[in-house]
């Protein structure tokens, strides 16, 4: 992984190596030696608010062996605050491919920031089949069932049927 401080991304140098467990429920970054001494120093707090002075972005590029390189950023006047703390999405395939990422920051009392990067790992899960039902057997030895008026005519005969005896009934003349 690589960082950058300011839309040119002319400060960029190697901010670690983010490992994720086999089981993908996990993930750390080992952060780089160069990263250590700039933030122990106090040189990455002081180009943070340079960038911020000059509305650029920190970024975070992620580069992959063989695949296209995962970049997100976020203005660097956002991490100018002291008691935040940042944190890294990874969103993952069910066979573990990196396919994006999302860096955050948040407010926390008493955190540092860079000082300890917390790594999210979000994994989908496997989508259900879809339940289709069978399709309806016709037997031909049945005899149809007519649609419309003459359906319900022979369903409900007798309701007819009683309707029109007992209005004779209570008729009259």
């Amino acid at each position: 992984m690589t960082e950058a401080e300011g839309a040119d991304a002319q400060g960029c140098f190697n901010r670690g190596t983010l490992f994720v467990t086999a089981d993908m429920t996990a993930g750390k970054i080992e952060d780089a030696q160069l990263f250590v001494n700039k933030t122990s120093d106090g040189s990455l707090v002081k180009s943070v608010e340079t960038c911020a002075q000059n509305n650029g972005f920190y970024t975070i590029k992620m580069k992959r062996v063989g695949r296209p390189d995962l970049i997100t950023s976020m203005p660097c006047r956002l991490l100018e605050s002291e008691d935040y703390h940042d944190s890294l999405e990874v969103a993952l395939t069910l066979g573990g491919d990196i396919v994006g990422m999302n860096y955050r920051t948040r407010p926390a009392w008493g955190l540092v920031l860079f000082e300890h990067t917390t790594v999210r790992l979000n994994s989908g899960k496997p989508a259900l089949d879809p339940e289709i039902p069978e399709k309806p057997k016709h037997d031909p030895n049945k005899p149809e069932e007519s649609t419309g008026f003459m359906g319900i005519f022979r369903k409900y005969w007798w309701v007819f049927a009683l309707v029109m005896v007992l209005s004779s009934v209570v008729g009259g003349k």
